[in-house]
């Protein structure tokens, strides 16, 4: 390094520390795509807790996922469920990814892929005799 890099640096340096900012960059300060708070199987300083699988969380994250779509979305068939699974995978890339353009991006795929799903339909609305019925009327 130059010397004169090397003032630049400790230039920097000395305003970071008079401005009490973190010596570390902002992206070091939080692994990517944990998410807000504290982050399942990590302990309150951050650090992985024994036993824990970042695989096999993101596994129960999709399958309930999966399961919350499948709710909303016909599922008979194998490709549907395909389509879901496509689908969770793209909603939870959008819930924990830091970019705003990564999460729109995985909002608008999971859309995207929703839209070729049929909905389940949803139940009538009661009838006005229906409703004077459960009101206790004649």
């Amino acid at each position: 390094m130059s010397i004169g890099g090397y003032r630049c640096a400790q230039r920097l340096l000395r305003r970071k520390v008079a401005f009490g900012m973190s010596l570390q960059d902002s992206s070091s300060r939080r692994p990517h795509g944990s998410a807000k708070g504290t982050a399942a199987g990590h302990d309150k300083l951050g650090r992985l807790v024994p036993g824990h699988s970042e695989w096999r969380a993101r596994k129960q994250r999709l399958a309930a996922l999966v399961e919350q779509l499948s709710a909303d979305y016909d599922s008979r068939s194998a490709t549907a469920r395909q389509l879901l699974e496509i689908a969770a995978a793209h909603l939870d890339q959008a819930a924990r990814a830091r970019s705003s353009v990564l999460r729109g991006r995985a909002t608008r795929l999971a859309a995207k892929v929703l839209d070729r799903l049929e909905r389940r339909p949803q139940p009538p609305k009661p009838g006005f005799d229906q409703y004077v019925k459960a009101k206790g009327g004649a």
